[in-house]
């Protein structure tokens, strides 16, 4: 496999992260300033879905809250390499419009 395919694949697998991923990167990017390395953001990520007073609160909302966190944080450690790809890509979109 060369280089263009390997950029390609991590392209498409960009465009294919899941919708509240990408929204939750977006709102750690707010919270840091645009400053963020990728241990912060799996820290913050983490810390959105690890067991929490917001799983006992959101279990009177929504019982499968507890499942859906579970769920996220599999993906989150399944796709390190994914989160740091799509933080590298931000970081050279903010490089170019400068």
């Amino acid at each position: 496999m060369n280089n263009n395919e390997t950029v390609g694949m991590i392209e498409k697998a960009i465009a294919n992260a899941p919708d509240w991923l990408m929204e939750d990167i977006n709102k750690i990017e707010k919270k840091a300033n645009g400053n963020m390395r990728i241990s912060y953001v799996i820290h913050q990520l983490y810390n959105n879905y690890d067991f929490s007073i917001k799983h006992v609160l959101g279990m009177k909302e929504q019982s499968d809250w507890s499942l859906v966190c579970r769920q996220r944080l599999n993906i989150i450690d399944n796709n390190i390499d994914l989160i740091q790809a799509i933080l590298e890509k931000k970081k050279r979109n903010k490089q170019t419009a400068k």
